[in-house]
């Protein structure tokens, strides 16, 4: 009863986005000791960490296809009644790769695999380039808190240019990219930009394509970024830290040039020290089977919490004033998979963010917008220690 109440719910709720990957796909051709093709020859794909097994059959001309396959590392079994059993280990399936593995029987009635074959480094169906990182890499590396920092670090041709708006890959504009999160453009209209920010904690893989992708990616002439988030498996896995950051782990801040306040031909260099500021980001995530083999679940929540005090002395009266401000970023990502049926899998995700603290400090410079309007200018104000 629970697992048909589980697959309406998905049904229901499962965003369907097949026209961008998700996936990983591997596939091969069976064939005997003398290079003959073997059909009906069953084939096991197995990965105890992510999804159990999966089962394809040969046809006949030998061979076997798993077209969608989360990202992770894989078993590949063959057994055929009459022949001695084939195993490949360790096949690395990356976002959106088709990695071909083939295996050889020979005839025998032996029970134990004999029978090997070594993990394809490459994806020889496609002639995309492409640059995948994935979780053990993002755990072990520094980086920024939103999946796109992992971008220019880590992909070849990839930099970070703030004045050329944003990621340039390849020498493109940051403009000229495609931004897809499970599945979904998350691309911004107006910009060109990542319109959803996801935190890298959350993130199992991102592949970053500069050439060679499909049509299917309209309007981009700079490079593809796709990202999944975690899910659950047929194991129980999970995680818990923090991260802690405040004004005392900051190096010294830089003079700036600005236009005097009271004399608009007179340019002056200023010094502002540091908020004095305090950040805590607890994390939690879990997943696991619901059902084993059937049913898995994930679920991570992080909140950023920071906590800070400024002071500002006004130049129009030399009064000086602290602002305090308490801000709260909660952020959630939980989804639920499940084979629904032997060719169709369903996945029930969300990923929410609330803020809570609204910013009320005065800025660094003179707000000359609001000059005109005494309620809301002060006058020049400049900081203090």
């Amino acid at each position: 009863m629970r697992t048909a109440v589980l697959a309406a719910c998905l049904c229901l709720f499962t965003t369907v986005a097949a026209a961008q990957e998700q996936r990983g796909s591997i596939e091969g051709v069976i064939k005997d000791s003398s290079g003959g093709v073997l059909p009906g020859v069953t084939v096991e794909a197995r990965s105890p960490a992510l999804v159990g097994v999966q089962s394809a059959v040969t046809d006949a001309q030998g061979v076997y296809r798993f077209p969608a396959l989360p990202p992770g590392k894989y078993t590949i079994d063959a057994k055929l009644t009459g022949f001695r059993p084939a195993r490949a280990e360790n096949v690395v399936v990356e976002l959106g790769q088709i990695l071909k593995v083939e295996l050889m029987m020979s005839v025998g009635l032996a029970e134990s695999v004999d029978v090997k074959a070594e993990s394809p480094l490459i994806d020889v169906k496609q002639n995309a380039s492409a640059a995948s990182i994935r979780e053990d890499v993002i755990s072990r590396i520094p980086k920024g808190r939103d999946f796109s920092n992992l971008v220019a670090f880590q992909a070849p041709g990839a930099e970070d240019e703030p004045r050329g708006g944003g990621l340039q890959i390849d020498g493109a504009s940051g403009s000229e990219n495609r931004f897809v999160v499970d599945g979904l453009d998350t691309t911004s209209l107006r910009s060109g930009l990542s319109q959803k920010p996801v935190l890298t904690d959350f993130i199992q893989e991102v592949q970053v394509k500069s050439s060679g992708y499909n049509a299917e990616y309209r309007a981009s002439t700079g490079g593809v970024i796709s990202a999944i988030t975690k899910t659950g498996g047929n194991q129980y896995h999970g995680s818990f830290g923090t991260y802690f950051n405040n004004d005392n782990l900051r190096g010294d801040i830089r003079p700036t040039l600005r236009l005097n306040p009271t004399n608009q031909t007179i340019a002056e260099s200023i010094t502002a020290p540091p908020d004095d500021y305090t950040t805590w980001e607890p994390l939690f995530d879990v997943g696991g089977p619901i059902f084993k083999d059937k049913a898995w679940f994930y679920v991570g929540y992080i909140p950023q919490l920071q906590h800070t005090v400024r002071t500002v002395t006004f130049q129009s009266n030399r009064q000086t004033q602290t602002f305090v401000q308490d801000t709260e970023d909660h952020n959630v990502n939980y989804n639920v998979s499940a084979q629904l049926m032997k060719d169709l899998r369903g996945r029930f995700a969300v990923s929410n963010e609330r803020q809570k603290g609204a910013p009320s400090f005065p800025s660094i410079e003179p707000d000359r917008t609001s000059r005109d309007n005494p309620a809301l200018f002060q006058g020049d104000r400049q900081y203090t220690n």
